[in-house]
C-alpha cells in the first residue's frame, strides 16, 4: 500500500502545479488517453489538454475509469499502436 505521506505529497503536487500556459509550446506528437468513466480526473480535463496541444490526438476509452489501461488493455493497446503507426495490437 502507498504510505499516507506519499499520497499527501501527490495530492499537494496536483494542487500546486499549473502547466496550462505551457501546453501550446508542446511541439511533439501527443496522445491523450482517458477513460470515459474516470471519476478521479474527469474526461473533460483530457479534452482540454488535447484542445490546447497542437495536433494532439484524443482517445476516450468507453466504459473505463482512471485505470483504463488495466480495465481495457486491448483498447488501450489499439490506441497506442495506432498512434505509433502500427496497424494492429499484439
Amino acid at each position: 500500500p502507498t504510505p499516507p505521506h506519499a499520497v499527501q505529497g501527490h495530492l499537494a503536487a496536483i494542487e500546486a502545479f499549473e502547466g496550462s500556459a505551457d501546453l501550446g509550446r508542446i511541439a511533439c506528437p501527443t496522445l491523450v488517453i482517458t477513460g470515459t468513466e474516470d471519476g478521479l480526473i474527469v474526461p473533460e480535463n483530457s479534452r482540454v489538454l488535447a484542445a490546447h496541444i497542437r495536433g494532439a490526438r484524443l482517445v476516450e476509452i468507453p466504459e473505463a475509469g482512471h485505470d483504463f489501461w488495466v480495465e481495457k488493455p486491448e483498447e488501450t493497446l489499439r490506441a497506442l499502436f495506432a498512434f505509433l503507426g502500427e496497424d494492429s495490437a499484439a
